[in-house]
C-alpha cells in the first residue's frame, strides 16, 4: 500500500507541477497577446494619423457652408417668359427639396447604397468589414463599403482620386458631418450633389432632378416610375460607365446596357431588403425604360 501511495503522490505532484507550468505559460501568452494587440493598434493609429495629418479639421460653419453651396444651371428667357435655352457650361445642376423626392427613390437609394443609413454614425462597420473581406479575397462583387455620408464627404470635399489617405480622411470627415447635419440634410445633399453621368444634351448632370430631366425628360420627380428611379439611383456608382449619352448628346448603347444591368441589381437589392414587394418588383423589371 505504501508503494501505491508513493506513486499516487508522485503523480499528484507531477500533475500540480504541469498545471502550474501550463498556467504560467498561458499567463505569458496572454501578456504577449495583449502587448501585441497594443502594438498593432498603436501601429494602426500611427498609420491612420499619418494619412490624415494634412487634413484640416473643419468646423460646423465650414461644413454647413459647403453643403449649402448650390450653384444651379442658368437659363435665358424671352420677354414673354418662354425659354430661349440653357447657358453653356460643362454641368447641369438642378436643386431639389426633400418634399419633392418620392419615397420609392429614397427606398431604392438606401437599399443599394446604405441600408443602415439612419442607424450608423457616418461609417457602417459591418459594410466596411464586408468590403475589406471582398477585397482581400478578390471576390467578383465588391461593394466598396462607403456609406452615403462618406460619399457626400468625398464629392463635396475630397474629390474622387483613389488613395488610402482619401479613404481615411473620408471616414473621419463623414463622422464629423454626422455631428453637424441631420440624416435628412445629408440625404438631400447626396441627391443634389452627386454626378449622374451625361444627359441627352451632353451636359454632365449633377443631382437627381437634373438627371431625371436630362435622361428621361421628367421635371417632376413624383412622375418617375419605380423602374426609372432604380435606373437613376444606380448611376452614381460609376457615372461614366453607366452613361446612356456621350459628351455630345449621342446615344451610348453600351453605356445604356450597363445602366440597365445596374438597374436590375438595384431592383433585386430593394426587394431583398424588404423595401419593395414581389408584385412591384415584377412590374418594374418588365417595364421598358428608354432614355429620351
Amino acid at each position: 500500500m505504501s508503494k501505491i501511495n508513493k506513486t499516487a503522490k508522485i503523480l499528484q505532484r507531477s500533475m500540480v507541477y504541469t498545471l502550474i507550468v501550463l498556467l504560467k505559460s498561458l499567463k505569458w501568452i496572454l501578456i504577449l497577446g495583449i502587448v501585441g494587440c497594443f502594438f498593432v493598434a498603436g501601429a494602426g493609429i500611427g498609420y491612420v494619423a499619418a494619412l490624415v495629418k494634412d487634413e484640416p479639421i473643419r468646423d460646423r460653419e465650414t461644413i454647413l457652408a459647403r453643403m449649402q453651396e448650390n450653384t444651379e444651371t442658368s437659363f435665358v428667357y424671352f420677354s414673354d417668359g418662354s425659354l430661349v435655352g440653357q447657358l453653356r457650361t460643362e454641368a447641369d445642376r438642378r436643386m431639389v427639396e426633400m418634399h419633392e423626392i418620392p419615397q420609392h427613390v429614397i427606398d431604392a437609394l438606401l437599399a443599394v447604397e446604405d441600408d443602415n443609413f439612419f442607424h450608423h454614425i457616418g461609417i457602417d462597420f459591418s459594410g466596411l468589414m464586408r468590403a475589406v473581406k471582398q477585397r482581400v479575397f478578390n471576390e467578383p462583387i465588391q461593394t466598396g463599403g462607403s456609406t452615403i455620408t462618406q460619399q457626400v464627404a468625398r464629392n463635396v470635399f475630397l474629390g474622387t482620386a483613389r488613395q488610402d489617405s482619401r479613404k481615411a480622411r473620408e471616414i473621419f470627415l463623414a463622422m464629423r458631418i454626422e455631428r453637424y447635419m441631420s440624416k435628412e440634410e445629408i440625404l438631400l445633399a447626396y441627391l443634389n450633389k452627386v454626378p449622374f453621368g451625361n444627359g441627352s444634351s451632353g451636359y454632365n448632370v449633377y443631382g437627381i432632378k437634373a438627371a431625371a430631366e436630362g435622361i428621361f425628360g421628367i421635371e417632376n420627380l413624383h412622375d418617375l416610375h419605380l423602374a426609372q428611379a432604380a435606373y437613376l439611383v444606380g448611376l452614381p456608382q460609376s457615372p461614366s460607365a453607366y452613361s446612356a449619352f456621350t459628351g455630345t448628346g449621342e446615344f451610348n448603347e453600351r453605356g445604356f446596357e450597363r445602366a440597365m444591368e445596374r438597374q436590375r441589381h438595384v431592383l433585386k437589392r430593394t426587394l431583398k431588403v424588404g423595401r419593395l414587394t414581389e408584385k412591384e418588383y415584377e412590374e418594374a423589371i418588365k417595364l421598358d425604360v428608354p432614355a429620351t
